[in-house]
């Protein structure tokens, strides 16, 4: 194995450790890109650059076949109030946060603009 293919190995290897570490303990939210082969969303989000899923084990519309292996991730979430069979690639993933983490930065007030000055 070259150093390439052993640091993609460990990374994936961090990421469903990861993942599986913030679902037990509150919930995921994940950043995707959803034009990478294999992801599987609704329609309408697979026309996104972006999207971001939030897996939270007290949803309203419970989690309930909340499934990782060495592919991606596996669940029936939903989208308002509809369920979609979703698939999302670890290779898809750009970003990964516990759900407190999200709702903290939501809730954070927006940083104040710079101001730049222009010498004349």
């Amino acid at each position: 194995m070259d150093d390439d293919s052993q640091h993609a190995a460990e990374f994936k290897t961090w990421l469903i450790a990861t993942f599986k570490h913030h679902w037990e303990n509150g919930g995921v939210v994940i950043g995707l890109r959803p034009q990478c082969p294999g992801t599987r969303l609704p329609k309408h989000l697979m026309e996104n650059e972006l999207v971001v899923l939030d897996y939270n084990p007290c949803a309203v519309v419970p989690i309930t076949d909340l499934q990782t292996n060495d592919l991606g991730i596996l669940a029936t979430l939903s989208f308002g109030r509809t369920a979609h069979k979703t698939f999302v690639p670890w290779e898809a993933i750009v970003g990964m946060k516990t759900r407190e983490e999200a709702e903290t930065e939501e809730a954070a007030p927006s940083p104040k603009p710079k101001r730049h000055l222009s010498l004349v």
